[in-house]
């Protein structure tokens, strides 16, 4: 495991509500909406395209795994049982199989944060038509 050293993801920190209510939007100017608005967007897109490079690295990992397993299970004797050879074959393709945990661990952990940041654009999108309605409620 030396040779291929992975890092563990990092978990953000879960914010209390106290400290939601602290950095709320709804005290902010309408410029300040909007650069959250274009930050959030672009954030979202950086996500969504690591997103795509992780998945496509965890499909080369799945066939690797398999390929390897199936090459190791033929590989054995015919006189082992079949829980010998699973066993033997499961054994044998270990790292491949930490590989494809941790590449669909970071999957998972990048969806949940495109899932945090919907969520955010979408409040920020419905506050920033608030304020417009407002805006547009003082002209009159």
């Amino acid at each position: 495991m030396n040779e291929n050293n992975y890092n563990l993801p990092k978990f953000p920190k879960i914010v209390s509500d106290e400290e939601k209510l602290d950095n709320f939007w709804g005290d902010k100017d309408p410029a300040f909406i909007n650069s959250e608005l274009i930050k959030n967007i672009l954030d979202l897109k950086a996500i969504n395209d690591e997103l795509i490079k992780i998945d496509r690295k965890k499909v080369m990992a799945e066939l690797t795994y398999k390929r390897k397993y199936r090459k190791v299970y033929l590989e054995q004797p015919s006189s082992r049982s079949e829980t010998w050879k699973k066993t033997s074959s499961e054994i044998a393709c270990e790292k491949e199989e930490i590989k494809l945990t941790y590449l669909k661990e970071m999957s998972s952990e990048l969806n949940r944060k495109a899932q945090e940041l919907r969520a955010r654009l979408e409040t920020l999108k419905n506050i920033s038509f608030n304020l417009r309605e407002e805006m547009r409620l003082w002209k009159s």
